[in-house]
């Protein structure tokens, strides 16, 4: 099997009982307290690279938080190798960031939207509903930015943000939250609950119907 050459986990791994060569480039991250950009983005590449070279996932993701530096990151792969080998899979494991408020989730929604913008564009994108200063709309914006919810980058004398998470992860998140705290993570009493409290349309039960037929038959 041809190792690539790009990656220095994969050059490890081809080592006598799977020990590391020397002189191998470890990953190093400025910060000791939270994982970086950059440090995701090395591991997601190093884990492609890993997993087209013949390597299971859990090796991968072992090979991965050995090899990270950084106490933050190790703690990273570290909780995503465990919870891969206890039968999570990847991207459950990798969805999973820190609580959001009400607030920051109104300005989570505007980057979502568009993708990338500005302080001064998410304040104008909520002036109507929240009439937030831009001084608030910043700090919330740099909470979000410790959470590791949103990116920034800059450009001249701005900076703009972008979300480093999906809605869709963040829903999956939230909605796993909200089961084990109020109904112990059964689905079926907080269907029926919402279902009282809901005033659904013939439309919105038959819709339902047909996403309970398709989930019984997968």
């Amino acid at each position: 099997m041809r190792i690539p050459r790009s990656s220095a986990c994969c050059r490890r791994a081809t080592g006598s009982a799977g020990r590391p060569h020397c002189g191998a480039k470890r990953f190093s991250f400025g910060n000791p307290n939270k994982v970086s950009q950059k440090a995701v983005e090395s591991f997601t590449r190093e884990l492609a690279n890993l997993l087209a070279a013949g390597l299971s996932l859990s090796r991968s993701l072992s090979l991965l938080k050995r090899e990270a530096s950084n106490p933050a990151a190790k703690a990273a792969w570290t909780r995503i190798h465990d919870e891969v080998v206890g039968g999570q899979s990847l991207a459950d494991s990798m969805a999973k960031m820190p609580q959001i408020s009400d607030a920051e989730w109104d300005v989570m929604r505007v980057l979502w939207d568009r993708g990338r913008a500005g302080a001064q564009e998410v304040t104008e994108a909520l002036a109507v509903e929240r009439n937030w200063r831009p001084q608030t709309v910043k700090t919330l914006l740099n909470r979000l930015v410790k959470k590791g919810a949103v990116a920034y980058e800059e450009e001249g004398r701005r900076f703009i943000y972008r979300p480093r998470v999906s809605r869709d992860a963040v829903v999956r998140a939230e909605s796993r939250s909200f089961l084990a705290r109020v109904f112990d993570g059964a689905v079926t009493p907080a269907l029926v609950h919402f279902l009282k409290l809901g005033n659904l349309s013939a439309a919105d039960i038959e819709e339902l119907k047909r996403t309970l037929e398709r989930e019984g038959r997968s």
